[in-house]
């Protein structure tokens, strides 16, 4: 049984509850870790689900559950940060007041009509947004997201890589593109070499597959295995919006990795990482 989250919400941003509530949860699910990873606040507002003004009351909340919960569980504060290509933000990724990064690309942006267009709300919005900014060029679309990862896992090598494939979100339902094309594989294939070099983590993220959005995690079972050939680092998701979500998907993981794949934890992850970076 998988027993850390590193990828969670609470309502000071688009979850549902008080974040010891979910805190409580993990130590009722036998967690060892879990990480606090609110929307980091974007210069734009268009972009921002956690306002800037409440960040500090974000820190100091997660701070107090780490003191209070400290025998019982390891506390993380990390914050799931939006890097979107040509557009100035705040410096988060290197922010002292986290001991994580969860780097994510949630929009991406037309520098020829100046447009942003979101990937992760409606999907009949999203279809629309496609016409009428990109021309109904889905593949685009797709190479400026990837493109949009690539640029952000070798800028700031963020500890961890969200939902790599969420792009694909409402294929399922939309059948916008064909995931088995050359041109869609050489994007991942691209962007993988991108990710090995970083050293970031990538998420397998069980939230698409436990709503119903999508038949496999983000990524799909084919990256997933390419992950494991490069030997880049793994760890599970759940991607929690409530407390509930943190057991969601994991009795499917088995299916598609063997758990010695997984790093078990992103702390001892992370320590490693720095003490390879000071030689």
């Amino acid at each position: 049984m998988l027993s850390s989250n590193y990828h969670t919400h609470s309502k000071f941003c688009d979850g549902c509850t008080e974040p010891e509530l979910v805190v409580i949860k993990a130590i009722e699910l036998e967690y060892k870790e879990l990480g606090f990873s609110s929307h980091a606040p974007y210069k734009n507002d268009e972009c921002s689900i956690m306002k800037i003004d409440i960040v500090e009351n974000y820190f100091s909340e997660i701070n107090r559950l780490k003191n209070k919960y400290k025998s019982d569980i390891q506390i993380l504060t990390g914050l799931e940060i939006d890097h979107i290509s040509g557009h100035e933000n705040y410096d988060w990724f290197n922010s002292p007041e986290l001991d994580y990064t969860l780097g994510s690309v949630h929009f991406v942006y037309n520098k020829t009509l100046g447009h942003f267009i979101s990937i992760d709300e409606k999907p009949e919005k999203f279809i629309k947004e496609i016409e009428n900014i990109y021309d109904g060029n889905v593949q685009n679309l797709i190479h400026d997201y990837y493109h949009t990862i690539r640029e952000m896992v070798l800028k700031y090598a963020p500890d961890i890589l969200g939902h790599m494939d969420i792009i694909k979100k409402f294929n399922q339902k939309l059948h916008f593109f064909d995931e088995d094309t050359t041109w869609y594989k050489d994007e991942i294939i691209e962007t993988l070499d991108a990710i090995k070099t970083s050293g970031t983590i990538v998420e397998i993220n069980t939230r698409g597959y436990y709503r119903g959005w999508t038949r496999e995690f983000y990524p799909s079972n084919w990256i997933i295995e390419k992950c494991v050939d490069l030997k880049i680092p793994m760890i599970i998701n759940v991607d929690a919006h409530h407390p509930n979500h943190l057991k969601e998907g994991f009795d499917c993981i088995s299916k598609v990795i063997d758990y010695d794949a997984l790093k078990p934890s992103l702390l001892e992850y992370i320590t490693q990482r720095k003490k390879e970076k000071k030689r």
